[in-house]
């Protein structure tokens, strides 16, 4: 597994996914057509601001990952991954989150990186808090959760952590961070 900076002909890969039928998890699956990548893959890269990388396996994009939102005043970054649910439990999110979390502290001089995950998201929560990512708060966000009937009984066990409004839903994600400090103390 390598990071490589993420270029539009990565994202054709991502065409090739398989879909999560959980759907509590159906919200990561990769929507996009063929039609429709080169504007996701601009809207992506526009900002920059933020640095997308494809995990690659061999010359397969099985996943990217992104440091988002960098700021060289706070030295704060926000981390994002997702990986092709077939490639999932093969430790590359492990292994990107590591080069990644490298990239950030000691390129890029940042003092603490963060995230928000999903309640419901078990495998990466436990990931995080391996890596050393520790939960300091929780926030509402808005999310387009389904509405048909298999998807309201996945969500019923987490009904006390989403607010249903008219329009969208809010859910109670996990605001997670991790310092340069704790991070070198685990190396």
């Amino acid at each position: 597994m390598n990071l490589i900076p993420l270029e539009e002909r990565h994202v054709v890969d991502f065409l090739n996914w398989e879909d999560h039928t959980d759907p509590l998890y159906a919200m990561y699956n990769f929507e996009e057509t063929a039609e429709t990548i080169g504007e996701w893959y601009q809207w992506k890269t526009e900002d920059k601001r933020d640095l997308y990388y494809a995990i690659m396996e061999k010359s397969r994009a099985v996943g990217y990952i992104g440091l988002k939102n960098i700021s060289p005043i706070t030295r704060k970054g926000e981390v994002g991954i997702i990986i092709d649910r077939a490639e999932m439990g093969k430790g590359y999110g492990k292994e990107a989150m590591e080069e990644l979390l490298r990239l950030g502290f000691e390129e890029l001089k940042l003092e603490t990186l963060y995230l928000e995950v999903l309640p419901w998201n078990e495998r990466a929560i436990k990931l995080y808090k391996k890596m050393g990512f520790q939960k300091t708060t929780a926030i509402f966000r808005p999310v387009d959760l389904p509405e048909d009937e298999k998807s309201l009984r996945a969500f019923m066990p987490y009904k006390d952590k989403i607010r249903k409004g008219r329009s969208y839903s809010a859910v109670l994600v996990d605001h997670m961070e991790l310092t340069k400090g704790v991070w070198r103390r685990g190396i």
